[in-house]
């Protein structure tokens, strides 16, 4: 009896991720599949964020709120921490980096 010699088959499957994946899915959407995902991308951004959120005042009150969360502190460490973040975010890279030197 001889043996049969089994090859795995080779499939190529193409996926599409990313951006291409959201193309390819809005291709097949209904018409009203794709209001609804219109009504989603202008509320939403890509890291699921709220858009409204995402101005500085209400990003700076949820950096003040997650310190306090944090820390169980009553304000005064979180002040301080925004501080420090405002200016970081102030500096240029190479002054950056000579802050990340030496403080991590």
């Amino acid at each position: 009896m001889q043996k049969k010699e089994r090859k795995a088959a080779s499939v190529k499957l193409d996926i599409a991720v990313g951006d291409d994946r959201m193309d390819l899915e809005r291709i097949h959407m209904n018409k009203k599949e794709k209001q609804y995902q219109a009504a989603l991308d202008a509320t939403f951004n890509p890291a699921g964020y709220l858009i409204s959120n995402m101005t500085p005042t209400n990003i700076e009150r949820r950096i003040i709120t997650a310190v306090n969360i944090a820390t169980g502190d009553d304000g005064f460490r979180a002040k301080e921490i925004l501080e420090n973040w405002k200016q970081l975010m102030e500096m240029n890279d190479k002054t950056y980096l000579k802050q990340v030197k030496y403080y991590g």
